[in-house]
């Protein structure tokens, strides 16, 4: 996967450029696990930035509600809880309006470990 990232990554730009939110979104979601594991964090939210637009621009909602979850994930990495939140939550809400429950299901676990974490951030009372 490192020796390909470059060219999956312009896989993912040609496919905005072509206006193909499908194969663009599937090949972010395939690389997130390999990104995130590997600390190529900014690479990862350029490539669900452009996933996420592309969707938009095509007006692909469920590819919108997944490149949203996986920039939310990307969000919590780098410690940006609230926009993590934010980001999980608008997923959550376009899960709920294509009917999604697959999709629910991977926002709300991503939002419950933003959660989780950013409690772990706040002052303690006493």
């Amino acid at each position: 996967m490192e020796a390909e990232r470059a060219n999956m990554h312009a896989v993912v730009d040609y496919a905005a450029l072509r206006r193909w939110p499908a194969p663009g979104i599937s090949i972010a979601t395939a690389m997130s696990g390999f990104l995130r594991t590997h600390g190529h964090w900014t690479q990862m939210r350029v490539l669900h930035v452009t996933a996420l637009e592309t969707a938009r621009t095509a007006d692909y909602r469920p590819g919108e509600a997944e490149a949203l979850t996986n920039l939310g994930i990307v969000q919590r990495l780098t410690g940006d809880y609230l926009a993590a939140a934010e980001t999980l939550a608008r997923a959550l809400e376009i899960c709920g309006s294509v009917r999604d429950q697959h999709g629910q299901a991977e926002a709300l676990v991503a939002l419950g470990i933003v959660l989780r974490r950013r409690a772990g951030t706040l002052p303690r009372p006493g």
